[in-house]
C-alpha cells in the first residue's frame, strides 16, 4: 500500500505544476504535455484537435486521455520500483508464524 501513497504524492506533484504554473517550470510543464502527444502523432493518432491556439496546437479528448495515462502508468511503475525494497526488508522480518520478533 506504501506505493499506492508514493504515487498519489508523485500525480499530485505532476498536477500542481498546472495548478500553480511558475513561469521557470512552464517548459518543463509544456514539455510533459506535447513529448508524448508528438511521439503517439508520430504514429498516426488523432492527438490534436483541428484547431491551433497561439501557434500550438491543443490536445484532443483522446490526446488527454493519453497523456493522463502514459503519466499515470509511469508515476505507478515508479512508486513500485521506489517501494519494492521495503516490502521485501519488512517482510524478511517477520518469522514464519508472521510474527516480528
Amino acid at each position: 500500500m506504501r506505493s499506492g501513497y508514493l504515487f498519489a504524492a508523485l500525480v499530485l506533484l505532476h498536477v500542481s505544476g498546472f495548478l500553480f504554473p511558475p513561469e521557470t517550470l512552464a517548459p518543463l510543464i509544456a514539455s510533459s504535455v506535447y513529448l508524448p502527444l508528438t511521439l503517439l502523432k508520430i504514429t498516426g493518432l488523432p492527438v490534436y484537435a483541428s484547431g491551433e491556439a497561439w501557434g500550438w496546437a491543443s490536445p484532443s479528448t483522446f490526446g488527454w486521455a493519453a497523456v493522463i495515462i502514459i503519466w499515470g502508468l509511469a508515476w505507478w511503475w515508479v512508486a513500485k520500483l521506489a517501494t519494492r525494497g521495503f516490502r521485501r526488508r519488512g517482510a524478511s522480518k517477520e518469522g514464519a508464524d508472521g510474527i516480528r520478533g
